[in-house]
């Protein structure tokens, strides 16, 4: 263990001070908690004591962002979440472990994790990345909240829809920010219209009916009622009268309009059943426009208020991360009675058979550990050789060879002498 502790503690020293030669020129921007602040007032650059406080383990998550000399610097805390949070990203810049080696990987990359673990085990460098998940979010389902330009020129107007088109423009010009409006507002006029005639016109008396051929309906009910609704919305009922008023398809759909839409900035281009635009994208709804929507027969609009409130997306940033320090073992001396001695083996066979049997063999299981059946009891259990005398290891595999005894020098012929 206090091998271990030195190590971590060494490699926590070298990763601490490469994080700190990484951003000790930085200008803060934003920082979480309150880590960087001093006397109640925020530091404008950041301390080794300080971001060692951050980095510990434990300490704040989340990211810095900092100012270099290029410009504003994203910097995520912890090298696991600078993984999750880039994988998917698309590299725009050529990736290198320096400025003079080779290509690791190459622009126009969606990261995956395993280009990550590879950048995230090189010292920390500033990396240019598009935030390919906002098109993806984006797309068929949001409008641009002001001009996209590029050099002095306008490559996608206000009020367009973000589509496959305008991905493709956006990345092809690199544009590194977008403003898209917040939440608007989808119009079902076929919902809207039962909604409106079920309140103002359910119940009431009904003198006639008019399909939608101009014709006069012959028996019918004597009251509005829910077949007479599904009619008029579904398009078979070109108008009915009531009460000495006279109730069109397109009077309905007026009066949704002029509750719902009246005053408010169009998002999408209306086109009548021939194709022809009736009303184009970006243009306020008025009387005369509303007319126009009214007779096109569109099933549904989307509109915004002239003052919607609009999201900033960043799509192109530079970032980068600083690792986290490991956490050191913690331990303390703990005196076993003689139940639990029998436990402190390194055989879950010779453990599991004093006592605790399931919670022994269970805890061994989920941790996969291994009995290489060394000891006495475990080799008893199992019926092997138990490792002592002759069923030691090393004696078993004793190789004895005969040799032969050379007769002494001289020994017959003293004995013959003797004889």
């Amino acid at each position: 263990l206090e091998v271990s502790v030195g190590q971590i503690s060494e490699q926590n020293q070298a990763s601490l001070d490469e994080s700190y030669n990484f951003l000790r020129d930085c200008r803060i921007i934003d920082a979480p908690g309150d880590v960087l602040r001093k006397d109640g007032e925020a530091q404008e650059y950041i301390t080794k004591a300080a971001l060692g406080e951050m980095l510990r383990p434990g300490g704040a998550s989340g990211e810095l962002t900092v100012q270099d000399r290029e410009g504003e610097l994203r910097v995520v805390l912890g090298d696991a979440s600078f993984r999750r949070t880039m994988e998917g990203l698309e590299l725009i810049k050529d990736f290198r472990p320096d400025e003079n080696g080779e290509v690791l990987i190459k622009a126009g990359t969606r990261l995956s994790s395993a280009d990550l673990v590879r950048i995230a085990s090189l010292p920390p460098q500033p990396m240019l990345v598009r935030d390919t998940n906002v098109l993806d979010e984006s797309e068929d389902a949001a409008w641009f909240a002001a001009d996209v330009e590029k050099d002095g020129r306008v490559v996608i107007p206000m009020d367009a829809i973000v589509d496959s088109l305008a991905i493709k423009t956006l990345s092809a010009n690199n544009i590194s920010e977008i403003k898209l409006w917040k939440n608007p507002e989808h119009i079902n006029l076929t919902d809207s219209m039962h909604h409106v005639l079920i309140e103002h016109y359910f119940g009431k008396p009904l003198t006639q009916a008019i399909n939608s051929e101009g014709e006069v309906i012959e028996n019918i009910t004597h009251g509005i009622d829910g077949s007479i609704v599904r009619g008029i919305v579904e398009g078979s009922i070109s108008g009915i009268e009531s009460e000495g008023n006279i109730i069109t398809r397109e009077k309905v759909i007026r009066q949704v309009l002029t509750e719902r839409a009246l005053g408010k900035v169009l998002l999408e281009t209306i086109r009548d059943k021939k194709g022809n635009t009736v009303a184009e994208a970006g243009q306020e709804i008025t009387s005369k426009v509303l007319d126009s929507i009214a007779s096109s027969g569109a099933d549904d609009i989307t509109v915004r208020p002239k003052q919607a409130p609009s999201d900033h997306k960043q799509l192109i940033q530079r970032v980068s991360f600083v690792r986290r320090l490991r956490e050191e073992p913690q331990w303390s001396p703990v005196v076993h009675g003689v139940t639990k001695a029998a436990l402190a083996t390194d055989s879950f066979l010779s453990a599991a058979s004093f006592q605790q049997t399931a919670q022994v063999l269970a805890a061994s299981a989920v941790r996969g550990d291994v009995d290489n059946l060394v000891g006495l009891k475990e080799n008893v259990i199992i019926g092997l050789l138990i490792p002592a005398g002759t069923g030691i290891e090393r004696y078993r595999k004793v190789v004895i060879a005969e040799s032969s005894e050379s007769s002494l020098p001289g020994m017959e012929e003293a004995i013959i002498q003797k004889d």
